[in-house]
């Protein structure tokens, strides 16, 4: 199995033919010496031949995975490489999951996932459950109960 990398490394919105007005996204293509020759070798890319200015190649694609800038790249039955999205739909089960089973635990997840993506923590301290208060009675007004 090839270990490829893709880079999101930009966007553009196509001008004409079959998919006028999509937005497509740029993917650079960085893996082992051996793996980009298959890469390279691939009929898809043979018949869409992409390189960046540098000349490092790419895929121009309508797939953009909103988590992760960076994706594994993993070759299709048919040979074709695609965007390896696993992660982020794991991600993404789970929070759903959450929703409907542990609502208190999504804004905590949420702030791990966004940690995890993009490196820095993404979210304020209102946005999580507040820490849950012990209440001791201690100090309070009993003269008044009736």
């Amino acid at each position: 199995m090839a270990n490829l990398k893709a880079t999101r490394t930009g966007n553009y919105v196509r001008k004409d033919g079959d998919h006028k007005g999509k937005t497509f996204f740029t993917y650079d293509i960085t893996g082992t010496t051996a793996d980009m020759k298959k890469f390279t070798d691939s009929a898809n890319f043979k018949l869409y031949p992409r390189h960046s200015v540098t000349g490092v190649p790419q895929i121009h694609t309508m797939y953009m995975d909103p988590l992760r800038k960076q994706n594994p790249l993993y070759q299709k039955q048919n040979g074709d490489f695609t965007l390896d999205q696993s992660e982020t739909r794991d991600d993404l089960g789970v929070l759903q999951a959450l929703r409907e089973q542990a609502p208190e635990l999504v804004a905590g997840f949420t702030a791990v996932v966004l940690e995890r993506s993009f490196g820095t923590r993404k979210t304020n301290d209102s946005m999580l459950a507040p820490e849950p208060v012990t209440v001791t009675g201690k100090g309070a007004d009993l003269t008044d109960v009736g």
